[in-house]
């Protein structure tokens, strides 16, 4: 009976931790999928756009909708050739997909092998739609491991990986991406306006 009573306890515990990482996080003004940084995937080489993305139900029922969004951190090992921070609206006709671009900015001095934050000079509302936050990665003809992640497990939306061009999948799930080998979430948080 102890031993049952031992292994029930575990149970609760292992799927009490699963059922806390489904979900987009919402920590004071914090929004993101991702734990601590362990460490990032090796991306393609050329042009990748590592993503995230809140759906307009989520925003909604967390009555997110019309916040500011004032920053967006994340973690950076290796610096590519080139990093551009990338805001879409939710595309309501095709979800696996970004809706119109309405932010885009190149980053420069930014620090590798550790958090680096972007400041939107004008903030950028949060609407009822849903936003995607994506940044345009090139790497070169290099072997880079550039977006941060947690050690996972991943949570739908938290893992988002574009990949254009020749027989590429486009938008995809970094997951299925690596044929389910990498199991992570990027290390990008939107930090909202209190």
């Amino acid at each position: 009976m102890l031993k049952l009573l031992h292994f029930a306890l575990v149970m609760f515990v292992f799927i009490s931790c699963q059922k806390d990482h489904e979900a987009p996080i919402v920590t004071e003004n914090t929004l993101h999928y991702d734990g601590p940084n362990q460490n990032a995937p090796v991306l393609i080489r050329g042009i990748s756009y590592p993503a995230i993305k809140f759906s307009p139900d989520f925003l909604g029922a967390r009555s997110l909708a019309g916040k500011l969004l004032e920053s967006v951190d994340f973690h950076l090992t290796d610096k590519p050739q080139h990093i551009k921070l990338l805001v879409f609206d939710w595309n309501a006709d095709d979800e696996r997909i970004p809706g119109d671009l309405i932010f885009q900015k190149d980053l420069q001095n930014l620090k590798r092998n550790s958090w680096n934050q972007y400041s939107f000079e004008d903030s950028i509302e949060l609407s009822t739609r849903g936003i995607w936050i994506a940044f345009e990665i090139d790497t070169g003809d290099e072997d880079l491991r550039v977006i941060g992640c947690d050690p996972g497990p991943r949570v739908i939306n938290g893992d988002i990986y574009g990949v254009f061009g020749g027989t590429n999948p486009g938008w995809i799930d970094f997951y299925e991406f690596s044929q389910q080998d990498t199991n992570i979430n990027w290390n990008i948080r939107l930090e909202l306006q209190p």
